[in-house]
């Protein structure tokens, strides 16, 4: 059987529609309402965040954001913090491009590789998509 790809849009998303993205992005961090996701997008924005969409009819059904980063022990890398698709819209492979959008634009950079925090639930859909799960020495304290 032919799996069924979905026919969509993958683009960045700019300042001004980031509002057209909360809901979606709200099931995965649903302690944000709009005005912190309004702040904490723009704080990000400002350090080299990276908001992408997945969009069908004008409908987001997928929304993927990271950013940038170099560091000693890696090198330059993609980080990405958000990964999300619409309930109704899984098993359509909308994860997969958004997934490789952010592989292609991390590569065209020359950033060596994508690293994310995968959530024990998520972690079945990156070992598919040939991501490889590391041993974290993170830890936090809040402050």
């Amino acid at each position: 059987m032919e799996q069924r790809l979905p026919v969509t849009l993958i683009r960045a998303l700019p300042i001004e529609e980031a509002a057209r993205a909360y809901t979606l992005l709200k099931t995965l961090r649903p302690h944000l309402d709009e005005t912190l996701f309004a702040a904490r997008l723009a704080a990000q924005r400002a350090l080299g965040y990276e908001l992408y969409v997945a969009e069908e009819n004008g409908r987001i059904v997928g929304v993927a954001g990271g950013r940038p980063v170099c560091n000693f022990s890696r090198g330059p890398h993609f980080f990405l913090d958000d990964l999300i698709v619409a309930d109704t819209e899984r098993g359509r492979h909308i994860g997969v491009s958004l997934l490789a959008h952010c592989e292609r634009s991390a590569a065209a950079r020359g950033m060596g590789e994508v690293v994310l925090n995968a959530r024990p639930t998520a972690k079945t859909f990156y070992a598919r998509n040939d991501y490889a799960e590391v041993p974290s020495p993170m830890m936090r304290k809040a402050i």
